[in-house]
Parts: structure tokens; C-alpha cells; sequence
């Protein structure tokens, strides 16, 4: 039996990307969306936030999930069952380019709320253990989808280290958890608002995205031909994706 050896050269750049977008409220993660929609064409939206208004201007399609299993009584669906139906013929055959999910932070509210539930006798050894399971099967899933360009939008929260230094990390259920998470994901972009001036000189918030470990956010990118700077003055993180697909500098 010989080994399937391959080699990294053959490894496609431009193949579909993983990412998750972290920042606070108000930075417009949702937004983010309409960039995708611009870059890629026609794509998907699991909504589990309720808030699209950002993009009632534009036509995309989505899919509001309220539950992780049972989202009986609700007027969305359960998101088990979104990872069921991604894998039939029929969604296959609507041709996406690329899935959004607004917002893990969401997700895995309602992930800890189904297991907390199912185990609401026992101890909570087996709802942290259920929960994490059903994350980390569910981002790797996601991940795995190899004809989709991925991203999730996700919370950001602040945390004070021992020797006093704040940190960002996304905001779900177990700290454990959250700094698990972009592991899993080839580019981690960290969105943040920073002081700066209008055209004509006015204090305005700048968005940023950090792409590396700066100011206490966790930034990563899979950028072999270093094309992209560790913080990216833009929100537009379709923007930075692309850069790294053709290897080419701004």
C-alpha cells in the first residue's frame, strides 16, 4: 500500500475561505454580508439575531434558526436541521457561493440553552460536555464545506488577564470555548473601532480589522505570501480574503 503524498505547492489560494468576524455592537458585522453578496454572488444568511435592517437594500436570502433542535412553537428553524438540509441535492442545486452565519454568539446561546435543558437534573459536567461537542462539530462541519465560502459573525467580550491587561476574545458560553474557537478557522479578523479624523479633519470611530495578536485581540490570518498587515484599515474583510487569494499587496 502506498501513501496518498501530495504536495502544499498544489494547494489552492483562491479556494473558498473560513472566517469568523468578531468586534463589539455597532461595528456591522451583519453588514458584512452585503460585501460577500458583491464579491461572490448569490449566498445565504442563518440568522439567528433578527437583525438584517442593514441590508434591506439588497436581495439575499436567509434562513432564521431559533433553536439547536426543536424549534417547535417558533416561527424559524432548528439549527440541526440547517446542517441537515445543507447537504441535500435541493440545496445543492441553489448554487451558493458563500453562507453566512449572524451570529455564533446566537448559536451557542441556544446550544447551552437545548443541552442545560436535557440535563437539568444532572450535574453540569454533561452540559458543558454536550455543548461542546455539538460547537466544535458544528464549526467543523461548517468549515468542511468545500464549496462555500464560510463566515461567522460573532460578539466580541472583554476579559482581564492576571497581570491586568484586557483581552477580546468571541463572546460565547465557556471561556474554554472561546479561546478554542478560532482554531478553527483560517482567518480570525477582529474588528474594533479606534479615534481617528474625517477628510476634513473631524474626530470620527475608524473601523479596523486586526489580523494578528494586537491591543489584546486575537486576529489570525493563513497569508503565506504576507500580503496582509497586521491591522487592515477597512471593515470590508471580503476585501482583505481576496489580497490573500491572488498574493498580491494592496
Amino acid at each position: 500500500m502506498s501513501l496518498p503524498i501530495r504536495s502544499t505547492s498544489n494547494i489552492a489560494l483562491d479556494n473558498p475561505s473560513k472566517s469568523l468576524l468578531y468586534a463589539k455592537h455597532g461595528f456591522g458585522k451583519t453588514y458584512t454580508a452585503r460585501y460577500y453578496a458583491e464579491a461572490y454572488g448569490k449566498g445565504l444568511i442563518l440568522s439567528g439575531e433578527a437583525g438584517l435592517k442593514s441590508l434591506q437594500d439588497v436581495e439575499i436570502d436567509y434562513v432564521s434558526f431559533t433553536a439547536w433542535e426543536d424549534a417547535s412553537g417558533t416561527d424559524g428553524v432548528a439549527f440541526k436541521d440547517v446542517l441537515k438540509m445543507m447537504k441535500s441535492p435541493d440545496f445543492k442545486a441553489k448554487s451558493y457561493r458563500w453562507i453566512m452565519v449572524d451570529s455564533l454568539t446566537e448559536l451557542c446561546d441556544l446550544i447551552f440553552k437545548h443541552y442545560d435543558k436535557v440535563h437539568e437534573k444532572s450535574n453540569g459536567f454533561a452540559v458543558w460536555a454536550d455543548y461542546g461537542k455539538a460547537v466544535e462539530g458544528t464549526l467543523r462541519m461548517m468549515r468542511d464545506q468545500n464549496d462555500y465560502h464560510i463566515c461567522f459573525t460573532c460578539l466580541a467580550k472583554e476579559e482581564v488577564d492576571a497581570n491586568g491587561r484586557t483581552e477580546y476574545w468571541p463572546a460565547i458560553q465557556q471561556s474554554k470555548m472561546a479561546k478554542k474557537v478560532p482554531a478553527l478557522f483560517d482567518n480570525v479578523f477582529a474588528g474594533a473601532k479606534i479615534p481617528g479624523k474625517s477628510a476634513g479633519g473631524t474626530p470620527i470611530a475608524q473601523r479596523v480589522i486586526y489580523t494578528d495578536e494586537i491591543n489584546g485581540w486575537h486576529g489570525k490570518v493563513r497569508d503565506p505570501n504576507g500580503v496582509v498587515r497586521p491591522m487592515e484599515e477597512t471593515s470590508n474583510i471580503v476585501e482583505i480574503i481576496q489580497r490573500i487569494q491572488i498574493g498580491e499587496k494592496k
